[in-house]
């Protein structure tokens, strides 16, 4: 290795995909690296994530059904390991637990690519998809980087992309299935289908009516469990009554019950995840 640099860390990542309904449909095993261990400035500099507003996936539906065209979904396949790491900015790894080559146990491994868990790979990615999409003729919204569309005198094309998701709709299922062949001539895709299941909101198209209900009752009954809040009754008001707020004291010790409360409860995920459904839907 180049005397100064360090390598990276790795362990495996488990994870469960669900449904709109909330059942397991898959299960994705990942080696990813440390990235929590790179240093700013000598393992990596710039960082992006491609991730789009929330206004733009309905700003999409709305076109999709008052105009009633298909809304489809695509994903890429193991989407951070497509980016090529440029030469100037080369990254070591060490080999993974159980798997080093026998009398090369001390070596380390040069990453060609980007992987999963590095804080440049969403940059990484970003820079090779948007070099592959506008050579196709699209253009991206100067408002929102995240949202592509291509015109011609006999089609429409508008997709928005959340990291390896594309959320599309388009003018006739003929564009649909050109824009499907198109991907896959660069990367390696799942088609799944119209619309069901995109950011934890399922969607229900209604075509004859023109209209999309987005429902987020998976996600609602998930925080239930997670915060073990399923006995709880409702209230109009859910505070206790009568409750005087004051300033804490910090030099002031802990009552029992509040230490153990802080402990038990997560508070800021909780509030994070009720921002996350009121911004949603």
């Amino acid at each position: 290795m180049p005397k100064g640099r360090h390598p990276l860390k790795g362990k495996l990542v488990c994870k469960r995909k669900h449904d709109d309904m909330g059942k397991v449909t898959h299960y994705k095993v990942h080696y990813v690296a440390k990235g929590f261990a790179q240093i700013p400035g000598l393992d990596y500099d710039k960082t992006t994530a491609l991730t789009a507003c929330l206004e733009s996936l309905c700003a999409i539906a709305h076109i999709a059904a008052s105009l009633g065209w298909e809304l489809h979904q695509f994903d890429i396949k193991t989407t951070f390991l497509n980016g090529t790491l440029l030469e100037d900015k080369q990254l070591y790894m060490e080999q993974p637990s159980g798997l080093k080559i026998p009398r090369k146990e001390d070596w380390v491994l040069h990453l060609m690519k980007s992987i999963y868990g590095m804080k440049q790979a969403s940059r990484v990615w970003n820079i090779m998809f948007n070099s592959a999409i506008v050579s196709w003729g699209f253009i991206h919204l100067s408002c929102e980087w995240c949202i592509y569309f291509r015109l011609s005198p006999s089609s429409t094309v508008i997709f928005s992309i959340h990291v390896d998701d594309i959320f599309t709709t388009t003018s006739s299922r003929e564009e649909m299935e050109a824009f499907k062949a198109l991907l896959q001539t660069k990367w390696e895709i799942s088609d799944l289908g119209p619309a069901k299941f995109a950011l934890g909101i399922a969607i229900t198209c209604d075509c004859p009516s023109h209209t999309i209900s987005l429902l987020q009752t998976t996600y609602i009954n998930h925080l239930i469990s997670c915060f073990e809040i399923g006995d709880a009754k409702t209230a109009d008001t859910p505070m206790v009554t009568g409750l005087q707020l004051r300033h804490p004291d910090d030099s002031a010790p802990k009552p029992p019950e509040v230490l153990k409360w802080r402990q038990q409860t997560l508070y800021r995920e909780l509030v994070g995840s009720l921002i996350y459904l009121a911004v949603a839907t």
